[in-house]
C-alpha cells in the first residue's frame, strides 16, 4: 500500500483532501465540513467518528492504521460497483470522480436518492445489510 502521511488538525494539501473526498464518498460528512484540502476541527471530528465506528484508536489523527480501514472500505465500495458492471476502474481507494460517478448511476437504476454518495440506503443496495467494515473486516 501507498504511504501517506500523517494527517492531523492544521495539515493541509492534497492528501487531506482526499481523506475529506473518502469520508465524504462513504457518507460520513454528518457536520458539513467543506471539502477544501484543510484539515480543521469539523474534518477532526468525522476523523473521530470513524475512528470509533471502525473500533480504532479516538485520536483524530489521520496515521497508518486510520489510512488503511479508510482506504479498505473505498475500495470495497469499488468492487461492489465493478461486480455490478458500474464501472470505476482498478479500485485504488479514491473516491474521485469515476466513483462518484459510478455510484450516481447506480443510484438512479436503484431509485435512489441522486447524491453520489454511500448513503445508509444506498450502502444497503450495494453492499447488503452488512456495514463496510463487517465486509472489510
Amino acid at each position: 500500500m501507498t504511504l501517506f502521511p500523517t494527517l492531523k488538525i492544521g495539515s493541509v494539501g492534497s492528501y487531506v483532501k482526499r481523506l475529506q473526498m473518502n469520508l465524504n464518498g462513504l457518507g460520513l460528512n454528518y457536520n458539513g465540513f467543506i471539502i477544501d484540502g484543510v484539515f480543521d476541527i469539523k474534518t477532526r471530528n468525522v476523523v473521530q467518528n470513524f475512528q470509533d465506528r471502525f473500533k480504532l484508536t479516538r485520536d483524530g489523527i489521520v496515521g497508518p492504521v486510520t489510512w488503511s480501514v479508510l482506504i479498505k472500505n473505498v475500495k470495497a465500495v469499488q468492487r461492489q460497483l465493478n461486480l455490478r458492471r458500474y464501472n470505476v476502474g482498478y479500485p485504488d481507494g479514491l473516491f474521485g470522480k469515476f466513483t462518484i460517478n459510478a455510484i450516481k448511476i447506480f443510484q438512479r437504476n436503484n431509485r435512489l436518492y441522486l447524491s453520489g454518495i454511500v448513503d445508509p440506503r444506498t450502502r444497503k443496495s450495494l453492499i447488503g445489510r452488512a456495514s463496510c467494515r463487517e465486509r472489510v473486516s
